[in-house]
């Protein structure tokens, strides 16, 4: 799994894999530019921590680790939503 430091860096990224996303949290639904807007207004205003980054699964989904382990999914891909995401991050060797 990818890491980003920026949304907007891990939307691109999701964008070449994936072209519909659902909010994890609620049935809001993002095409890829809307997606690409949102992530770039949420680094700007709302900046995530240095010890923060975002992860983007093999079907596209976008995640936040804030401790480095512990991933919050937050958009989850509409062209697997049954994928099997992982609750924490991992480094592979």
């Amino acid at each position: 799994m990818e890491r980003f430091d920026t949304m907007l860096e891990a939307a691109e990224l999701a964008a070449t894999r994936c072209t519909s996303w659902r909010f994890a949290t609620s049935n809001d639904r993002y095409h890829v530019k809307g997606l690409l807007v949102l992530a770039e207004t949420s680094d700007s205003e709302d900046p995530i921590d240095e010890d923060s980054f975002y992860v983007v699964s093999p079907a596209g989904a976008i995640g936040l680790c804030e401790d480095g382990e512990d991933i919050d999914w937050l958009f989850l891909s509409d062209n697997a939503p049954n994928e099997d995401l992982p609750a924490r991050y991992q480094v592979n060797p």
